[in-house]
Formats: C-alpha cells, structure tokens, sequence
C-alpha cells in the first residue's frame, strides 16, 4: 500500500507540474500557447483581453477547476496516508476527457488536428490522469 502511495504523490505532482506548461495553441490569438494556470487565472476574460467568451471556454475552465481540486485532494489524502477510491482517481481523467470534446467543439476541428494543438503540459496531465485510477486498485499482502 505504501507504494500505491508514493505513485499516487509522484503522478498527482506530475499533474500539477503540467499546470504550468503549455497546455494548448490558441491558434484564434497569433498561435500563442496557453497555460492550464494561465485559463484558470483569466477569469471571466478570453486570452485575447474581451469580456464575451464563448461556453465551451467556460465549461473548458470549470473541467480544469475539477482536475486541480481532485488532484489537491488527492496529494494531501496520500500525504496523509489515506486510501481514495477508484471514482475519485478516475475523475481527472473524465475531466480532462471533457476537455477534450469541448475543445473540438469550439475549434470545429477533427480529433487529430485537436490533439495536434495540445502542448506537452496537456499530454503530462492526460498521462497521469490515466494512471492515476490503477493505484486505487487493492493489491493484497504476502503476509
């Protein structure tokens, strides 16, 4: 179980880690990369400095919100040594899934020219997330 731990705190760093780096090219604003930080801390504005931001931003922004409430969550109950469910674990990883859809959705981009415009930080985030859920998994003692 301790290992399960130490995974848990190394993955749950990893993703807020890739909070810093570029999470996406806004192709809309001269192909400047964006943040996963640099979404959250925008507010209410877009990138380019408007007030009118279209809902599928909004609804980019809450996935994020969700992925760095669990994770926090879930790197102090490792901390603490506390065990956390599968569901929990999973839901960074719908949550970036979400992300995913919605993004398509406000570029009207097929899936591989989506993917093509996530920077590193994205693919470290969607990594971690994916494993994440397999280190709720029990695996029993040789005692």
């Amino acid at each position: 179980m301790e290992n399960q731990n130490i995974l848990r705190i190394v993955l749950s760093l990893a993703i807020l880690a890739a909070f810093f780096l570029p999470l996406y090219n806004e192709s809309l604003y001269n192909d400047t990369t964006v943040s996963a930080w640099a979404l959250l801390t925008s507010g209410f504005k877009s990138i380019g400095g408007t007030v009118d931001r279209p809902t599928s931003q909004l609804v980019m922004t809450v996935c994020m919100i969700i992925v760095i409430v669990c994770i926090l969550y879930i790197l102090v109950s490792s901390v603490l040594r506390r065990q956390t469910s599968v569901l929990l674990n999973l839901i960074p990883l719908l949550s970036i899934i979400g992300f995913i859809v919605f993004s398509m959705t406000q570029s009207q981009e097929n899936v591989g020219q989506t993917l093509q415009s996530f920077g590193t930080g994205f693919y470290i985030m969607f990594l971690s997330s994916f494993l994440l859920p397999f280190t709720s998994i029990a695996v029993p003692a040789n005692t």
